[in-house]
């Protein structure tokens, strides 16, 4: 259950979801390099043609809600590039920001300084030709994170299951992942890519893969690992402040210090690295002092369902992506006991504004319990946290 289906839609149409995790072996012919500047792609027959131009799957339309609207003139083509396992233009990212505090960085195939989508793997009927993505693009709403505190977007992605076009559209789709679709929908399995890559921020200097060292490009710290997906069980799309769980092993920073990686999780590196580029947003902190008040529990019943009205008057403003209002509510069941509810507000909120969360179809009888809280940890898709400030306790009985 959740209040966000357009949301969770919006991902499962793009991409597959992630379905198992393993870690991904690498062949010696990974290619990572990485490269400043652009370059003309040239096919066997010399500048490869371009095409009309391909559309972005994200166009949000409402400066205060979700991923908000891009920031005109905040698009930038950054300086980094990676080779393509079967050659033809290398890959690149373009960065853009949003009104709602986000950066947002698409991959794509490079040309002449654009980022775009090649007209293969069914995407364009296969006419080999280039079509750029817009210029204020933001491709994948799964790749946006929270600005820091200097406005500079930290993030670090990986992009399992999108076809060596770069097409976000899923015309052919990864066999890796999809089973009980015909055969002519399926992408040729050599042909499905996975994708590292992010911005590690002014200070950092260069990551390790294996042997090698890798210097990131730019103020942005940017890099771009792009490699044949084989069988690592890696799909979906994923977001995090360290690249955790990839085949980056260490980041080197100008300062000379530096961060190991490895699997993410409470000692992980989110909890034990400091990166030096980071700046911490200046809002200042925010306690349950703050934003406790009182919350009203309406429900009823409509046909064969329940459904529960959980409201509050908000203490604190919601003013960005960066923080948000989160329910977590733990439901009656003796089959699986601790199965709940968890979603969060994905919108600027008013101080003073009244805030409501709709649950809808509950089944289940006897008596739901959970909280409400005020969270920091912020980003497109925002989840509720057990450990922000608490707004309130929830509790209600189903007969």
């Amino acid at each position: 259950m959740t209040l966000i289906p357009e949301l969770e839609r919006e991902l499962e149409r793009v991409l597959p979801p992630r379905r198992r995790r393993f870690s991904l072996k690498l062949g010696l012919g990974l290619p990572v390099l990485l490269v400043a500047g652009t370059t003309a792609a040239l096919a066997a027959g010399g500048v490869i043609p371009i095409g009309a131009p391909a559309k972005d799957p994200v166009q949000p339309s409402n400066p205060h809600t979700g991923l908000g609207q891009v920031t005109g003139g905040s698009s930038r083509v950054l300086g980094v590039q990676t080779a393509d396992p079967d050659g033809g233009p290398p890959w690149g990212m373009q960065l853009v920001t949003t009104s709602r505090g986000l950066g947002c960085l698409q991959a794509g195939r490079l040309v002449n300084g654009r980022i775009g989508v090649l007209g293969r793997d069914g995407a364009f009927h296969n006419d080999g030709r280039f079509h750029p993505f817009p210029a204020d693009g933001i491709g994948h709403p799964g790749t946006c994170a929270s600005l820091d505190g200097a406005r500079r977007l930290i993030a670090n992605i990986t992009l399992g299951g999108i076809a060596a076009s770069a097409s976000p559209n899923a015309e052919c789709m990864p066999p890796q992942f999809t089973s009980g679709v015909p055969k002519s929908k399926l992408c040729d399995p050599d042909s499905v890519r996975i994708l590292y890559y992010g911005t590690l921020g002014p200070q950092a200097q260069s990551i390790v893969v294996g042997s090698r060292v890798i210097p990131t490009t730019g103020d942005d710290g940017a890099y771009l690992i792009v490699d044949r997906i084989g069988n690592s069980g890696i799909g979906g799309v994923g977001v995090t402040p360290y690249p955790t769980n990839g085949p980056i092993t260490e980041i080197r920073f100008k300062d000379g210090s530096s961060c190991k990686l490895g699997p993410s999780g409470p000692t992980g590196p989110a909890h034990t690295c400091a990166n030096p580029g980071y700046t911490a947003p200046a809002a200042p902190p925010v306690d349950s002092a703050d934003v406790r008040t009182p919350i009203h529990i309406a429900t009823f019943h409509r046909g064969k369902h329940w459904h529960a009205r959980i409201s509050f008057r908000a203490r604190v403003a919601v003013t960005d992506a960066g923080s948000s209002y989160g329910l977590i509510l733990v439901s009656p069941s003796k089959k699986h006991p601790g199965r709940g509810v968890g979603t969060s507000t994905q919108r600027d909120i008013k101080a003073g504004e009244t805030v409501v969360f709709k649950l809808d179809w509950l089944s289940g009888h006897g008596r739901y319990h959970g909280l409400i809280t005020y969270s920091t940890r912020g980003g497109a898709f925002a989840m509720p946290d057990h450990n922000g400030a608490l707004v309130g306790r929830v509790s209600f009985r189903l007969p």
